[in-house]
């Protein structure tokens, strides 16, 4: 029997404070989703879908700024009937983004997870095959 002793695994581990490029975009996308939630009531978005008038047919991403638009003022059915891969999105982007900004101005502590390593090469084909599957949607309203 052996007196050895074994720390247990942190979850947590203390991050440098430095800038990344992960933080500038942390940072953008803050100041972006701030930005739309300041913009007024408006009947229609002021953004129109440009490939929609050219073609007439929605694009993959046709409703992600109405979608946008929808989050940023607190209404998540608005929001999923306009482009609900994108509010589904948009919604991952902005908790990633609060949790960079508690790393990096708050906590200066992250979380360690351990992933299956196969999951970073699935993670491309599948929003792919979300978009794909979101154009589908909105293609049957054409």
């Amino acid at each position: 029997m052996s007196n050895s002793f074994e720390p247990r695994p942190r979850r947590w581990s203390r991050v440098p404070r430095r800038v990344s490029l992960s933080d500038i975009w942390m940072l953008a996308g803050l100041a972006f989703w701030i930005g739309f939630a300041l913009l007024p009531r408006a009947e229609s978005f002021p953004v129109p879908c440009v490939f929609l008038y050219i073609t007439g047919c929605p694009c993959p991403t046709c409703g992600s700024g109405r979608a946008l638009f929808h989050l940023t003022h607190g209404e998540l059915l608005p929001a999923l009937s306009a482009n609900a891969f994108m509010t589904v999105l948009l919604c991952g982007l902005l908790v990633y983004s609060l949790y960079r900004l508690l790393v990096f101005w708050g906590l200066g502590y992250q979380v360690q997870l351990k992933l299956p390593q196969a999951l970073p090469r699935l993670i491309p084909p599948l929003t792919v095959a979300l978009l794909a599957a979101q154009w589908l949607v909105l293609l049957r309203a054409c």
